[in-house]
């Protein structure tokens, strides 16, 4: 059985809208992201963002792609792909 869509897993109630809108956003890159990049690319605040992730990986559609650097808040981060 190959990889479903990301509507085939909203069609069959296994994520929500707001899952659904960042998995497909992640799909679509071709760079790992982190959550703080994804927050201007899905317009959802970060406190929406974080939470989705986590269920997304525990779900296994999205896994971690490394660490790096945020200037912003001076700490290394997680990148996420899908």
């Amino acid at each position: 059985m190959g990889k479903l869509t990301a509507k085939q897993l909203q069609k069959q109630k296994l994520i929500n809208s707001q899952e659904y809108t960042i998995l497909v956003t992640l799909r679509k890159l071709t760079k790992p992201v982190s959550n703080r990049a994804l927050v201007s690319l899905v317009s959802m605040p970060i406190n929406v963002v974080t939470p989705r992730m986590n269920s997304l990986r525990r779900k296994l559609l999205v896994e971690p792609a490394g660490r790096v650097y945020d200037q912003e808040t001076n700490r290394t981060v997680q990148v996420w792909t899908a």
